[in-house]
């Protein structure tokens, strides 16, 4: 239920952020309909928040879900004004961090794992925008070291190499039932989200590359080299 609240939360709260932000947020939904769900989300989180220790263990060894759970505090903290919440975020977000290995990816399953690095670099990306304030320079430079990490998989075609994958394609990870294979469009997402604003070429060149290859073989299996996923628990 903890972590289930949290993978919700975080969306929430960032969307309801964006909708708070835009001019015409009266018009897409009444004010009071707007502090109603706001509400909501706000008592849901001081309940998340019972459950920080909980989360704290549960997640302590998968980064890519100690980032969600810092989107979530840090989000839903600006949404209800909660400083503590916001502490709670940044707690969580140092915890990924320190499961940062420094060639360049986050220690997933005890080594990498190309699908969960992009599900990392996009929810540190989120945990920043929320935050609403520029980052420092070494998480600049981490997040610039493992958006490259993850481009210098992508070849020349716009194939993803896959291999050696803790997790998802050789991993051998389930989800009910179904053997875990590698998010593409989320790898896109994460070198955008970290390429455009400094105008990364590279990264921004690899974006392109895997983005071709994704609207040419819609129908090939994203896990390559090719692997048999081997039997195992359901994990998210």
């Amino acid at each position: 239920m903890a972590s289930g609240g949290a993978f919700f939360l975080g969306d929430a709260c960032l969307g309801l952020l964006a909708l708070e932000a835009s001019p015409d947020a009266d018009t897409v939904v009444p004010p009071a309909e707007r502090a109603e769900v706001v509400s909501r989300a706000v008592r849901a989180t001081g309940w998340l928040a019972t459950q920080a220790d909980l989360l704290r263990g549960a997640d302590a060894a998968a980064p890519n879900r100690l980032l969600f759970d810092a989107v979530t505090f840090q989000a839903c903290g600006v949404l209800g004004a909660t400083p503590a919440w916001r502490s709670l975020g940044a707690d969580f977000a140092a915890r990924a961090f320190a499961r940062f290995d420094p060639a360049g990816y986050f220690i997933e399953g005890g080594g990498h794992d190309t699908s969960y690095q992009a599900v990392g670099i996009s929810q540190a990306v989120n945990f920043l925008l929320a935050g609403g304030a520029d980052p420092d320079a070494a998480t600049t430079q981490r997040l610039r070291t493992a958006a490259h990490w993850l481009a210098a998989r992508i070849d020349a075609e716009g194939r993803l190499d896959s291999s050696g994958n803790t997790r998802t394609c050789g991993g051998g990870e389930s989800f009910l039932g179904e053997a875990k294979i590698v998010s593409l469009p989320t790898v896109f997402s994460a070198l955008a989200y970290v390429g455009v604003p400094p105008d990364d070429r590279p990264l921004l060149d690899a974006a392109a590359r895997i983005s071709a290859w994704v609207q040419t073989h819609p129908d090939t299996h994203p896990c390559w080299p090719a692997a048999s996923p081997g039997p195992d628990a359901d994990l998210p």
